[in-house]
C-alpha cells in the first residue's frame, strides 16, 4: 500500500506537461553530454563506439552534440556498451 502511494507521490500524471521545443533540444543536448563523458571514461573514441554499436560515427556525434533524438534501442545499444543502466542515462545527477 505505501509503495504505490510513494509512486503516485513521484510519478503525478497531472502534472506532466509537453516540453517546449527550446526544452527538447536542451534536453538532447545534456543527454549527448552524458553519453559524451561516458565514453570518454572508457576511453572510447567516437569511431570505436559507433563501431561497436553498429552505427555511422556520424549519426553518434549529432546524438553527442543533441543534434538528433536517437531512438530508444539506439540509446539501449549506447549504455550497454558505457556499462551503464539504461534509467541512468536519463537520471539527473
Amino acid at each position: 500500500m505505501y509503495r504505490i502511494i510513494i509512486v503516485l507521490q513521484f510519478f503525478n500524471p497531472l502534472k506532466l506537461q509537453p516540453m517546449s521545443e527550446n526544452e527538447e533540444q536542451k534536453y538532447l543536448r545534456e543527454l549527448g553530454r552524458r553519453i559524451s563523458i561516458r565514453r570518454k571514461e572508457r576511453k572510447l573514441t567516437q569511431g570505436q563506439l559507433a563501431e561497436i554499436c553498429k552505427m555511422e560515427k556520424a549519426n553518434l556525434s549529432r546524438i553527442e552534440t543533441g543534434k538528433t533524438n536517437p531512438t530508444v534501442l539506439t540509446l539501449k545499444k549506447i549504455a550497454a556498451e558505457l556499462f551503464v543502466s539504461f534509467p541512468d542515462m536519463f537520471a539527473d545527477n
